[in-house]
């Protein structure tokens, strides 16, 4: 972990010998993989009308967002905490699969996980009228 801070560290430095530095910040993006969402109901509707991070859109919100900042170019994104729902392993996929666009486009990206993305006890399916446990 030391390592890879040191890596970040000096690839920041790197970047900033080079001129200004152009950062975007994000937090909370609270991303859920779709394919979570096995078959629309009422377990999914239900969760989301409880929940105020529009977490049915959050796949699609991620992409776009993904996209806009590819458009601006800048040298680095940082990402503090709760990229994913509820730490379930397919939403940290795809949420690593959008993230790679970035890097495949030259830009660093540096991330902390939160409270949202370790060991979640909250992490689930949705299938029709049904919510079951899902890897983390």
């Amino acid at each position: 972990m030391m390592r890879k801070l040191l890596l970040a560290l000096l690839a920041m430095a790197a970047v900033q010998m080079s001129g200004a530095i152009k950062i975007v910040a994000m937090s909370d993006i609270h991303a859920m993989s779709e394919m979570l969402v096995e078959k629309r109901g009422a377990a999914i509707d239900k969760y989301a009308a409880s929940d105020m991070r529009m977490i049915k859109e959050s796949a699609e919100i991620l992409r776009t967002v993904i996209g806009k900042i590819i458009e601006q170019r800048p040298d680095i994104v940082m990402i503090s905490g709760d990229l994913t729902k509820d730490g379930e392993r397919l939403s940290h996929e795809f949420v690593a699969s959008q993230l790679e666009r970035l890097r495949a486009k030259g830009i660093k990206v540096l991330v902390i996980p939160g409270n949202h993305d370790i060991s979640n006890a909250n992490a689930k399916y949705f299938n029709g009228k049904e919510r079951r446990t899902a890897a983390t």
